[in-house]
């Protein structure tokens, strides 16, 4: 989860690159590299715990995103604000983030590299939590089931742990 302590010299370096990217977004120009920037800034800020940060630039990414007609473009920053949400206890909220992403991940169900579907142990978590179980199984499953066809260790340690949130509730 989101971390609330001093931020380590890693945190710091990735605000500071995450910061650099931005603004050299905004040096080249072009609504797609500030989204592309925005959304790096929304995931740094999401994954050090700096709630404030990532609402700004995700809602600014997707935004933008919307406005130059690109709104896949800001998936990633959908994602930050749904990790932020589970973070915060907010269960109901980031299933809410989640299910416009969702919705495309079902549709494909073989699709579930990090890439385009790094979220699904997020969306799985929050549907977990609000008990809405036979949603989560479904995620569960397709990460297992192509993490074995795939052979990735994420998939599979991630369904791994979903599986058992589902069965200590």
């Amino acid at each position: 989860r989101a971390s609330c302590s001093t931020p380590s010299k890693d945190d710091t370096d990735a605000r500071s690159l995450a910061d650099e990217t931005v603004e050299r977004a905004q040096q080249l120009g072009g609504d797609h590299l500030q989204v592309v920037g925005l959304t790096v800034q929304a995931v740094v800020s999401a994954y050090t715990g700096r709630e404030a940060e990532t609402r700004t630039a995700a809602v600014a990414a997707i935004d933008l995103a919307q406005r130059c007609g690109s709104p896949r473009l800001a998936d990633w920053s959908s994602m930050s604000l749904g990790f932020l949400e589970l973070s915060l206890g907010d269960y109901q909220a980031a299933a809410s983030l989640f299910e416009p992403l969702l919705d495309r991940v079902l549709a494909a169900p073989e699709a579930t590299e990090i890439f385009v579907a790094g979220f699904l142990p997020d969306a799985a978590e929050a549907l977990i939590q609000l008990r809405r179980h036979a949603e989560a199984a479904k995620l569960v499953d397709m990460l297992e089931a192509n993490g074995s066809r795939l052979d990735r260790p994420w998939m599979l340690a991630s369904a791994y742990r979903c599986r058992a949130m589902m069965l200590a509730v």
